[in-house]
């Protein structure tokens, strides 16, 4: 859903992205989540929370008591470097193709809540971003 936020032109870093350990998949969430920004040409990835405290000796760390962590995730903090090689690297090549999202200012006041579908689906397959007009609206 965040790339809907990508605006053509502009850089785009998806800030406090994570996912947070219930999900049977969550040890390649991260990669899969890196391999997606690199698709859709996103200039950074922002993991959401390194750790949830405010005092840096409060916590183990042996033992993952809050789902938000990620300091001490042994199935996130190992991959910090291959995700790094992934996002820097070419292993994962921008679309080739692109999907340019357009809404006039009247389009923003009487969207119904299912207009977002194909947003959700669009940026596994192809990139996608909005673009905006001269004075910095949307246009059709």
């Amino acid at each position: 859903m965040a790339s809907t936020a990508v605006v053509a032109g502009n850089p785009f870093i998806l800030s406090e992205w994570n996912e947070y350990g219930v999900n049977p998949f969550h040890s390649t969430a991260f990669i899969s989540m890196a391999a997606y920004a690199c698709l859709n040409d996103w200039d950074g990835l922002i993991v959401y929370c390194y750790h949830t405290s405010e005092s840096w000796n409060d916590q183990p760390a042996d033992e993952i008591t809050n789902i938000f962590d990620a300091y001490n995730d042994p199935s996130l903090i190992c991959q910090f470097g291959f995700m790094a090689a992934l996002f820097l690297g070419d292993l994962v090549r921008p679309a080739e193709h692109r999907v340019d999202l357009v809404f006039t200012q009247n389009d923003l006041k009487t969207l119904p809540p299912a207009f977002s579908m194909p947003n959700a689906y669009l940026p596994y397959i192809t990139s996608l971003r909005r673009i905006l007009g001269s004075r910095g609206c949307l246009y059709r």
